[in-house]
């Protein structure tokens, strides 16, 4: 327990805060470095704003991405469980249609993650419970600005400002009031060269993962497989006795259609259930042992599991039931968010994950093949298919069991293998180059301008 005294001239601020949360020692020794520089207020040299506080329906495919707090990551903003918008209501939210460079706040939940908008996000929008920053080019640059906020100064003197018992959330005009350090458009230079290339490898990687995907679904020749959805069709009661389903999806001829391609391969086929190797049993964490956990909202498009939480065993959410080991691969038994499938690496060894994810790997196919079959059309459809349930849709084991797979060539496995290894290297460097921004902002806060100059050559 942290015990404190404030006198009560020294309760004098911008926000007229009296909560003790306000003043805690972090805090106040935090805003004193800040102080001790340059400073400005963010409303001063940036638009500041939040996202739409109407009624939006959020739909399953749309005009526009919608982006809520749940989607901000402290990193570049990626297409991770979003939602969509059609085309007027994200016109009539003209304010917040994001645009490259723009900067993302988390202002509820995980109050501080940052994510910066990078040039290939297309149409998008964001709810109330994000806070967008556009800087002002002519007063400060915005891969700086950025890198403040992933330092400890600007995402702990955000999190600050954020009010309430239940569910802390930092207002938009206590956003606006966030203290910024100044320094030299020479080292704004730097954090811009950094960013830059930190952005540029993530496109790269992005890339890398495309080619990985193309090249399996083209030497497979299922790249040539075309979606036709029938308005109508008739089965026979014959054909569907066997299967203890009586809805219509799940006889929908374009599932017959892509299996009888896969079944096509020159490779062979067979069944998850003779392919996989699925990890059912449950573990009891301990209560007093902390343990990293992977949920659904954790996982990228490229298959990378980005972020987790770590808690104590008693603290962990019930579900929080699987252990994964390193080049398992996880698979997301729930309908609107079936593509949240990664790759897990030696980061994550021995990580938590909810049982809302099936754990798998394969003595036919290496982890990377695994990832492209179940995140492309050929797994997607499939467990898009299983699905079933009313409150909760989801795949059970059974469907998942049935998913027919091609027995891809070795030599294409290996070369698949290579494409995903290079996109993670490149996603990894980029990382690498976002805690480097960090660092340079953190020393020249904490030291000096000249100082940060120096440890960006020792980089």
């Amino acid at each position: 327990m942290e015990i404190f005294q404030i006198n009560k001239n020294k309760l004098q601020n911008r926000l007229f805060r009296l909560d003790s949360d306000f003043y805690k020692k972090k805090y106040i020794e935090l805003e004193k470095i800040v102080k001790k520089n340059d400073h400005i207020i963010l409303n001063e040299i940036s638009f500041v704003t939040d996202g739409e506080h109407g009624t939006v329906k959020v739909l399953e495919k749309g005009h526009a991405k919608y982006f809520g707090a749940r989607n901000i990551f402290t990193g570049f903003l990626e297409n991770i469980n979003v939602g969509f918008i059609s085309y007027e209501d994200h016109k009539k939210n003209k304010k917040t249609i994001l645009k490259h460079r723009d900067i993302l706040l988390s202002c509820v939940g995980h109050v501080g993650n940052v994510s910066f908008v990078p040039k290939n996000i297309g149409e998008a929008n964001i709810v109330r419970n994000v806070i967008l920053v556009r800087p002002d080019e002519t007063k400060i640059n915005t891969s700086y600005l950025f890198g403040y906020f992933l330092s400890k100064y600007g995402k702990n003197l955000f999190a600050r400002t954020a009010s309430g018992n239940n569910q802390p959330l930092v207002s938009l005009e206590n956003a606006k009031e966030i203290l910024v350090p100044i320094f030299s458009k020479k080292l704004e230079k730097i954090c811009e060269e950094i960013l830059s290339k930190s952005e540029n490898l993530l496109i790269k990687s992005q890339g890398m993962y495309n080619k990985a995907e193309n090249y399996l679904l083209s030497e497979t020749k299922l790249n040539t497989w075309i979606e036709k959805n029938e308005l109508s069709y008739e089965k026979n009661f014959n054909q569907i006795s066997q299967y203890s389903r009586i809805d219509s999806e799940y006889f929908q001829p374009k599932y017959d259609a892509l299996i009888k391609k896969i079944k096509e391969y020159k490779g062979g086929w067979n069944t998850v259930k003779n392919l996989l190797n699925i990890k059912s049993k449950n573990f009891n964490p301990e209560h007093n042992k902390k343990y990293k956990y992977i949920e659904l909202a954790n996982i990228n498009i490229n298959g990378e599991i980005i972020d987790c939480s770590i808690d104590y065993g008693h603290e962990l959410p019930s579900r929080a039931r699987r252990t994964v080991k390193n080049r398992d691969v996880i698979i997301s038994s729930i309908e609107g968010s079936l593509d949240s499938i990664a790759l897990v690496d030696e980061v994550f060894n021995n990580s938590l994950c909810s049982t809302g994810f099936f754990v798998c790997n394969s003595n036919f196919f290496n982890s990377e093949t695994l990832l492209i079959l179940m995140k492309s059309f050929i797994g997607q459809k499939q467990l898009k298919k299983g699905s079933s349930g009313t409150i909760l849709t989801a795949i059970n084991i059974d469907e998942l069991n049935k998913i027919v797979l091609p027995k891809v060539d070795k030599k294409i496995q290996s070369k698949v293998k290579g494409f995903i290894n290079e996109a993670y290297r490149l996603r990894t460097e980029s990382n690498r180059l976002l805690a480097d921004l960090k660092n340079i902002i953190e020393c020249a806060i904490e030291r000096d301008e000249l100082s940060a100059l120096k440890k960006k050559n020792t980089l």
